[in-house]
């Protein structure tokens, strides 16, 4: 149970750590969060759906990391309750799974703005 538990907070801080430096790397890339106006160019459409996408893309992710800390939270300090350890568990799987979905989208998007370039 321990090692569950250990493995569990590992989790938790390189989730942690994932959001820190994904926020890092996120911001080397401008953001255009202007107003649309007007659209002349499939180059600009890219762009607005990229960097709409990007955004959106960084918000799940950040609250996926929160997620996955407070289920490990839960998981790690259940101790003889199971129902915490449960909710811990279920916690954790959901936000792996909202982690990839945004990575998902993110590569998704970003093949098929290259694609249309």
């Amino acid at each position: 149970m321990n090692k569950i538990k250990s493995l569990a907070l590992r989790a938790a801080a390189a989730a942690g750590l994932l959001g820190v430096s994904a926020s890092n790397a996120l911001a080397q890339y401008p953001l255009d969060v202007t107003p649309v106006t007007g659209i002349n160019d499939p180059a600009d459409l890219k762009l607005k759906i990229t960097s709409v996408t990007n955004i959106f893309v960084g918000f799940i992710t950040v609250i996926a990391a929160i997620i996955l800390i407070y289920g490990a939270y839960l998981y790690i300090t259940a101790g003889a309750n199971e129902d915490n350890a449960k909710k811990g568990k279920t916690a954790i799987v959901y936000a792996i799974i909202g982690i990839l979905v945004a990575a998902a989208v993110y590569i998704i998007t970003n093949v098929a703005g290259s694609l249309l370039s």
